[in-house]
């Protein structure tokens, strides 16, 4: 028993000692690493895949004012994975209802305005993107197509 002890404990530390050594070998050079990392990144940051979420009806209240807004838009995921795993029926619907929320509370702010004034939705589309990343950190721009907004006393 205790020859099985001693080779048991001399095997192990001899092990850890070797490992120790050896691991030096076993790691790339930090400057290779870092450099196809970066690779790695950029090139998965260039492929946007594009999600159709359709058009939508919202309505927003305000004293004495009920406004009505249809807005159709499109949603870039980035990577392929995260496109395939979001664009099944439950993915695009959870997807879309978090689109119309974050839209709705963005119709709700002060500064509702000045995002929605310009022609070309800059602004509301990097707005919306910016909220809508806290939950779906695979998208990366939000594509408004187009964006009506009717009133009603």
């Amino acid at each position: 028993m205790k020859k099985f002890l001693l080779i048991s404990v001399t095997a192990s530390i001899l092990t850890a000692i070797i490992g120790y050594f050896l691991g030096v070998f076993l790691l790339p050079p930090k400057g290779r690493s870092a450099g196809s990392q970066a690779e790695v990144a950029a090139s998965h940051s260039e492929r946007l895949y594009k999600l159709p979420l359709g058009r939508f009806t919202f309505q927003t209240y305000a004293p004495n004012k009920e406004r009505h807004y249809v807005a159709e838009m499109d949603v870039l995921i980035a990577g392929a994975a995260d496109f395939e795993r979001i664009n099944g029926a439950d993915g695009k619907n959870r997807l879309r209802d978090a689109v119309i929320a974050v839209t709705a509370d963005l119709a709700e702010s002060p500064n509702w305005e000045d995002l929605a004034s310009s022609p070309e939705h800059d602004d509301l589309e990097a707005e919306i993107t910016s909220r809508l990343s806290a939950r779906f950190p695979m998208v990366r721009k939000t594509k408004v197509l187009s964006f009506i907004a009717s009133d009603q006393d």
